[in-house]
């Protein structure tokens, strides 16, 4: 599936990230050149720099073969405005938008965007351990629905706790992409983080390892 993504801030970065290494052709747009440079760097021509409120940038970009578009910058005004183009000019099956303000999303859904995620879920923490029935908050389904972004909250005392990523198996297919702290801090992941206690971390992975990848995360010694 070739996917298109508005933004190469930590959250576009990280989608791009793990869809790339499942196989998926993934483009992405962004307004800030010196991160496009640091994207190109580091994967080659997978970044432009451009508009995504602009439909020859869009258009530039692939957008009209695209299977999913993703608008994912800081701009509610931006998301909004690209996801329609997507949708009402070049035709794409499948819209997502990340909503900096939560009061945004209805208006989001009334006018078209298949799915939105609130940025407030992302930096909520509570949700996860306040709901015992839904341990695993789903925040958004990507790729034809077959993978999902998730957000796991890391109990005091689970086996992961004080261990690095890079020592952690997950299941196949699985990419953490954002480590959010007990205070709402917010780190980029490497092989080298550490998870802590309360962390919150959000991860793409298949639908069928949500699952396990919650058992992994959670388990007690």
């Amino acid at each position: 599936m070739y996917i298109v993504i508005i933004g190469a801030g930590r959250i576009g970065t990280g989608l791009a990230k793990s869809q790339l290494a499942t196989g998926q052709e993934v483009f992405l747009l962004d307004r800030d050149g010196a991160r496009v440079e640091l994207l190109r760097s580091t994967f080659g021509s997978i970044a432009r720099l451009g508009d995504g409120t602009k439909v020859t940038n869009l258009r530039e970009a692939g957008v009209a073969r695209a299977g999913l578009f993703i608008a994912a910058t800081g701009d509610d005004s931006v998301n909004l405005a690209s996801c329609q183009l997507a949708k009402q000019v070049f035709n794409v099956p499948s819209t997502v938008a990340v909503v900096v303000d939560p009061e945004n999303a209805t208006l989001f859904e009334a006018l078209g965007v298949d799915d939105v995620v609130s940025l407030t879920d992302l930096a909520m923490t509570r949700l996860a351990s306040t709901v015992p029935a839904h341990p695993i908050v789903r925040l958004m389904p990507l790729a034809g629905r077959h993978r999902e972004m998730v957000a796991i909250k890391i109990p005091a005392g689970a086996e992961v706790v004080n261990r690095m990523l890079s020592e952690i198996v997950l299941p196949y297919g699985s990419s953490v992409i954002l480590v959010i702290g007990p205070t709402g801090q917010t780190e980029e992941p490497r092989p080298e983080t550490v998870l802590g206690a309360e962390d919150e971390v959000i991860v793409v992975t298949p639908v069928e390892g949500t699952q396990t990848l919650w058992e992994t995360l959670t388990e007690m010694p």
